[in-house]
C-alpha cells in the first residue's frame, strides 16, 4: 500500500487455538484430558497413600497422616484442597504425572498466573537406599562424638542403629547405652535428614528403649532414664509431649510391687532379728548371765547392724521397680545381684546410720537445755518427764 511518500506494510495475524495445559503423562507424551479425567489420577493415587507427604517447591507442606484433602472437578477446573491444623491451601491442577511412587502436579495458586510444582510422595523418605545408609552411618558417628564430648565420665556400652523387629525399632533411630559404675542412661538420637513425622515419633521409641535396656540379659546396671537428642528447630512437639508426661504414673502403676518389696524386706528384718535373739539366748545360757550381762548391749547392737546390713542388699529393689517394669521378686533378685561387691560400703552405711541414731537420741535431750530457759524445761507441754533424766 502506497500512501504519499511513506510505505507501509500491513500484516494479517491469524489466531491459533490454545491447547489446554491439563494433561496426564501416562507415557512419554502428554495427553490432553478433561478436568474430570484429570481428577481421577490424584484420587487414585491418594487412595493408596494415606500417609504420604506433600512437597511444594521442594519443601514439606502437608503430612497427609495428620492432614485432610479433597479433590473436585467442577466448573471445568480440577481443584485440590489441602488443610491441617496449621495451614490451608487450594491449588488448581494443570498437569499430573505418576513416576517412581511420586505424584507430580503442575498447580496454580489462586490469583497467580505462574504455575508451581507440587509433589505427593507415597514414600516419606525420598532418598535412595545408599544415601539413607550413608546418612545414618554418619549419624551414628555423630552420636558417639556427642556422647564423648558431653558425658566424658560415662562409658559407651552399646551403640546401634540396626533393625529390631521384635522390639519395633527401625534403622532411623540410632540408640545406645552409657554407664558410669552401676548407673546407666539410655540414649536415642534423630537424624536431621529424617521426616518431621519420624522426629515427632522419636519420643515414643525413646520411652520404649530404656525398658529394653533394663530387660537385657546382660544388664547389670540401673538404667535411670533417657538422654534424647533431637535436631535443632524440630523439637517443639517433642518438648510439649515431654512436659505432659505423668511422672507419678509409674509409682501408681507399680504400687503392688512396691508394697510387696516393703513387706518382704520387713519380714526379712524380723526373721533376722529373731535369729540374732536366738544366738544371744544361746550365748546367755552357755556363759551365764553374770558373764554375759556386761556384753548384752554390745551383742544386741551387733545383731541389729548385721541384720540391717544384710537386708540393705535389697535396697535397690524400689528404684528398680520405679525405673523399670520388674516385679517385686525380680527386683529383689536384681538388687541382690547389683549389691555384689558393695557389701562393705553398705555395711558401713548401716553402721553410720545406727551410730547417728544413737547420737541423736542422746544429743537432743541434752542439747535443748541450751535452747530453752530452765523454767520451761520441766513443763508439761515440753515433756519434762522425758528430759528430766
Amino acid at each position: 500500500m502506497n500512501l504519499g511518500n511513506e510505505d507501509m506494510t500491513m500484516v494479517t495475524c491469524h489466531r491459533r487455538p490454545i491447547r489446554s495445559r491439563r494433561t496426564i503423562r501416562n507415557g512419554p507424551w502428554p495427553v490432553p484430558v478433561t478436568p474430570q479425567a484429570l481428577t481421577r489420577t490424584p484420587q487414585a493415587f491418594l487412595s493408596e497413600a494415606a500417609g504420604a507427604i506433600v512437597l511444594e517447591n521442594g519443601a514439606v507442606a502437608f503430612d497427609l497422616a495428620q492432614s485432610k484433602y479433597s479433590i473436585s472437578g467442577e466448573y471445568n477446573r480440577c481443584l485440590l484442597h489441602l488443610w491441617s491444623a496449621e495451614r490451608n491451601a487450594v491449588r488448581r491442577v494443570l498437569e499430573a504425572e505418576v513416576k517412581n511412587g511420586t505424584l507430580r502436579l503442575a498447580v496454580q495458586r489462586m490469583g497467580q498466573a505462574r504455575p508451581s510444582r507440587l509433589e505427593i510422595c507415597r514414600d516419606r523418605d525420598r532418598r535412595s537406599p545408599s544415601t539413607c545408609r550413608a546418612g545414618r552411618a554418619a549419624c551414628d558417628q555423630r552420636l558417639r562424638r556427642t556422647l564423648e564430648r558431653h558425658f566424658p565420665d560415662f562409658k559407651i556400652v552399646r551403640l546401634t542403629s540396626g533393625v529390631d523387629l521384635e522390639k519395633s525399632f527401625g534403622p532411623i533411630y540410632p540408640r545406645g547405652l552409657i554407664r558410669q559404675g552401676r548407673t546407666a542412661f539410655a540414649v536415642l538420637e534423630m537424624n536431621a535428614q529424617e521426616t518431621q513425622s519420624s522426629i515427632d515419633a522419636a519420643l515414643t521409641f525413646g520411652i520404649l528403649w530404656p525398658d529394653v535396656c533394663r530387660k537385657a540379659p546382660s544388664a547389670n546396671v540401673v538404667v535411670e532414664g533417657l538422654k534424647q537428642f533431637v535436631p535443632a528447630g524440630t523439637s517443639s512437639l517433642t518438648r510439649e509431649r515431654m512436659a505432659n508426661l505423668n511422672r507419678a504414673a509409674a509409682a501408681r502403676d507399680r504400687f503392688g510391687a512396691l508394697l510387696g518389696v516393703a513387706l518382704i524386706t520387713f519380714c526379712a528384718f524380723l526373721v533376722g532379728q529373731g535369729l540374732a535373739l536366738f544366738v544371744e539366748f544361746v550365748m546367755f545360757r552357755a556363759t551365764g548371765w553374770a558373764h554375759f550381762q556386761r556384753f548384752n548391749y554390745g551383742a544386741v547392737g551387733a545383731g541389729y547392724v548385721v541384720v540391717a546390713g544384710i537386708v540393705s542388699w535389697f535396697g535397690m529393689a524400689i528404684p528398680l521397680i520405679l525405673l523399670g517394669d520388674a516385679g517385686a521378686w525380680t527386683a529383689l533378685k536384681r538388687s541382690w545381684k547389683l549389691s555384689n561387691g558393695y557389701e562393705g560400703p553398705l555395711f558401713l552405711l548401716v553402721v553410720e546410720s545406727m551410730a547417728g541414731s544413737y547420737v541423736a537420741w542422746y544429743a537432743v535431750p541434752l542439747g535443748v537445755r541450751f535452747l530453752f530457759p530452765p523454767h520451761l524445761q520441766y513443763t508439761t507441754w515440753y515433756g519434762g518427764s522425758f528430759i528430766s533424766w
